[in-house]
Order: C-alpha cells, then sequence, then structure tokens
C-alpha cells in the first residue's frame, strides 16, 4: 500500500510570528484612529449641546426681563462686596433680590438639588456643562457656603450684568464687553462656559479634568452667550490657555477677591 504525499500547493501555509505582528499593529492603527474620530464627533456633540443650553438660558433671560420692565438679574455680590459671576444664590438674602438666584429659573430649568453627600447641593441639567455631566471623574456636585443668612452656589456657567457694580474687579478690560440690567438686543457678552485659575489650579468646562498647572489638559474653547441672544464658539489658543495658568496672567479677567480666583471669558 502506498501513501500519497499531498502536493505542495494544496498545503496550508501558517503566518509566521512577523506577520502576525505586522497584522496586530495594523489593527492597532486603525483602532486608535477610529477611537479617536468617535472621540471627535463625541466632543462637538457635547459642545454643540452647552450651546444650545445657553440659546436656553437667553429665552429664559429675554422672558424674565418680559416680565422685569427689561431688567435681567444682576451678577451676585458677596458679603464683601466682590463680584462671584460663577455663583447663584439659592434664595437672594435681603438686599441682594434681584441677583441671579436658583429661585428665579426653578420653575423652567429644575436640575439643583439638595443632597446629604457628598457636598449638600448638586446642580446637573441646564445648571451644568454637558461636557462636565459626561465625565464621571469631575461631575458636577460643587458645594455651597453661607452669605449674609443664605447660600450661594458654585454654577459652571459664568454670569455678567450690572458690572457698573463691579467693574473694579475687571482685569485688562472694560466694562463695555458686558452687558447691563437691561435686556435691550445687545451684543455684549452675558454667559460664558467657565474658566478659572487659582492657587495653582486651573479649571474649565471643555476639557477631561481638573489638573495641577505643571500638567494642564489644553482647553479648546468656551461657548459664550450674548445679550441679543445668539452663541458663539471662542477658541482658546495654546499660548492663551498658558498663560491663564499663572497667577500672574494679565489676560482679560474677573477677579472675584483681591489675589483671589480669576474668571476668564
Amino acid at each position: 500500500m502506498t501513501c500519497e504525499i499531498p502536493s505542495r500547493r494544496f498545503l496550508r501555509r501558517a503566518f509566521t510570528l512577523i506577520e502576525l505582528l505586522v497584522i496586530i499593529s495594523v489593527l492597532v492603527i486603525l483602532a486608535s484612529l477610529l477611537l479617536y474620530g468617535v472621540g471627535i464627533v463625541r466632543d462637538a456633540a457635547l459642545r454643540t449641546s452647552c450651546a444650545n443650553q445657553l440659546r436656553q438660558w437667553g429665552c429664559a433671560l429675554g422672558s424674565y426681563a418680559v416680565d422685569q420692565d427689561g431688567l435681567i438679574p444682576s451678577t451676585v455680590i458677596d458679603s464683601a462686596g466682590n463680584a462671584q459671576p460663577f455663583a447663584a444664590w439659592i434664595t437672594a438674602p435681603a438686599g441682594h433680590v434681584g441677583e441671579r438666584s436658583l429661585d428665579q429659573f426653578s420653575q423652567e430649568f429644575p436640575g439643583v438639588e439638595n443632597e446629604i453627600s457628598p457636598t449638600g447641593w448638586k446642580a446637573t441639567g441646564m445648571w451644568s456643562c454637558p461636557v462636565n455631566l459626561s465625565h464621571k471623574p469631575y461631575q458636577f456636585a460643587m458645594g455651597t457656603w453661607n452669605e449674609l443668612g443664605s447660600r450661594l452656589i458654585h454654577l459652571q456657567y459664568t454670569y455678567f450684568a450690572d458690572v457698573e457694580r463691579w467693574k473694579g474687579q475687571l482685569r485688562s478690560t472694560d466694562s463695555s464687553r458686558f452687558c447691563q440690567r437691561t435686556f435691550a438686543g445687545s451684543d455684549r457678552l452675558l454667559m460664558s462656559d467657565w474658566a478659572y485659575a487659582t492657587s495653582g489650579w486651573i479649571g474649565a468646562n471643555h476639557y477631561r479634568n481638573r489638573s495641577r498647572v505643571s500638567s494642564p489638559t489644553p482647553l479648546s474653547g468656551l461657548n459664550q452667550l450674548f445679550g441679543d441672544g445668539h452663541v458663539a464658539w471662542r477658541t482658546v489658543t495654546q499660548d492663551e490657555w498658558v498663560d491663564w495658568q499663572g497667577l500672574s496672567s494679565t489676560r482679560p479677567s474677573v477677579e472675584t477677591s483681591p489675589g483671589g480666583w480669576k474668571v476668564y471669558f
């Protein structure tokens, strides 16, 4: 009995180790490109969602002005007489009625609720940028502090109105860039994504995590709402972002207290 040897052309040739490594490398590269593309699309969608929220704020402030003889809420002034563009009263105390507070818009924009932990209050929904809400390590849950017998809560959209009351806190700019108390179709800045620097820390809405100045994550830009209701994206350059990290930055900002937080716009 004879045993026939199969023809060479019917033999199956196995991959060599080098070929396997090349294939794996190609797949890894393709996967990284796909994930990068998905990340870009996701960030663009969140940025658009943030812009839409600011447009809704413009509509809400316009409706508020109709009911208040053309006036919009003022920026919060704390017990030391300093403006706090990132803050809102939970309920405005006597002498501060008319400043930005939660109860002014609680029916239109729910999303601020009392919690036992971790910090007492949590702001979500329209009060927080969807970029931060999408990132678990920095999901917005900022606490409150007591002022004048009431509480202030830290929000993620800075608010600029009635600037003549506190224009002395403006650095490297003038009050003509901002809205006053009237909502009269102005193209002046009214609200903006949150961006700040203080004591070696920097923070902003449109980047992944808060970080030390020594290893910051670049900020791409800020969505900004103007008095005529339009929202524009302001790109932040790398040089500007690096300058913001220094406490001696000369960029336009609001200094919330002498030597304290600098809120950029």
